[in-house]
């Protein structure tokens, strides 16, 4: 069983201090033996090989999970960034590729293509990153077209890169489980996510293949339960009306099948289980539900998880500085 943390890269401070908050976010995570941070990409954050880099270069073990939009670049040049980012970093870096949830955020960039086309471009995307790792070769597909191409610096065999693939769509799980290491998906109630990652395993087994499967979710710990969901509660409670209608205008206009899954916990025609919040999806435009308790429930909901088929947690903790320090001294030790 492996944990992480996601990073939470935007705060209303300057960009000075947001860098040192997402250092020492990373540094408080190794200390607590966390494996993993992953740093996002959106808009409204910095660029996340640059502070991938930065916080690689303030610790020493911890893995570092840069998402990487595969509507925004090409293959070839990401296959140098990565190994470049790994000879500097002792090979601890890993990649999530992820094909973008909104045309709002798309149009930024360029014209956004369909949910299916970003798939389509995501699979010839992650194709040439396997070919690539074999040394030089040429590539002709619908996307990417190129000859005799060789990366400069090569990646270490010894220490490949994990290569994450994010998505609840059908898209998602076959090219997963075709050339992924590592599958991602939302929180959703346990039975459906156990039902998704055994059909990507069985795909995974179809290509001769093994697959680690992971999922991102909030945690509220405390000490004492009430606690939890009164700062739970908070957090709600604090968002503006512009920005719960926000949110609700984002997840209806997404194509994003796991995103667009947490307009089921805004209208509450979803049931959750004991310790999930669904208040959560009113308030993150991705993370839909929270777990929330005190530490033995926290755990409870965890094992949950894990006996689904979860192999992999990411935490994302948007309502306390100091969660790191509860999960990491009085949750993972037990499990």
């Amino acid at each position: 069983m492996e944990y992480g943390i996601v990073l939470n890269t935007y705060l209303p401070i300057s960009y000075q201090e947001l860098f040192d908050y997402n250092v020492s976010q990373t540094v408080r995570a190794e200390k607590y033996n966390f494996n993993s941070v992953l740093v996002s990409s959106m808009p409204l954050s910095f660029d996340p090989w640059t502070l991938g880099i930065k916080i690689g270069l303030a610790t020493e073990k911890i893995r570092i999970i840069v998402a990487h939009n595969t509507a925004m670049h090409i293959p070839t040049y990401s296959s140098k960034v990565l190994n470049s980012a790994n000879a500097l970093l002792n090979n601890r870096v890993d990649i999530n590729l992820v094909t973008g949830s909104s045309s709002w955020y798309l149009a930024e960039d360029s014209l956004p293509a369909s949910h299916v086309k970003r798939y389509e471009r995501t699979k010839e995307f992650i194709e040439v990153m396997r070919k690539l790792r074999n040394g030089s070769c040429s590539y002709t597909g619908e996307y990417f077209q190129f000859n005799n191409c060789n990366i400069y610096p090569e990646e270490d065999k010894q220490y490949p890169a994990g290569l994450f693939i994010s998505g609840s769509s059908e898209e998602a799980m076959n090219i997963a489980s075709k050339y992924a290491d590592y599958y991602l998906l939302f929180p959703e109630h346990s039975a459906k996510i156990k039902e998704k990652l055994r059909n990507v395993k069985q795909l995974a087994q179809q290509n001769q293949r093994d697959i680690k499967c992971g999922m991102v979710i909030n945690i509220i710990s405390h000490s004492d339960s009430n606690e939890a969901w009164k700062k739970a509660e908070s957090m709600l409670n604090a968002l503006s009306p512009v920005k719960k209608k926000f949110v609700k205008m984002y997840l209806s206009n997404s194509d994003s099948v796991g995103v667009k899954n947490n307009l089921r916990f805004i209208n509450d025609e979803e049931p959750v289980e004991p310790y999930i919040w669904s208040g959560f999806s009113k308030i993150s435009t991705s993370i839909g539900l929270s777990i929330v308790g005190n530490y033995q429930e926290v755990i409870t909901a965890i094992k949950r998880y894990a006996e689904a088929g979860v192999e992999y947690f990411l935490f994302a903790n948007y309502n306390d500085d100091s969660e790191i320090e509860r999960i990491g001294e009085y949750v993972l030790p037990y499990l």
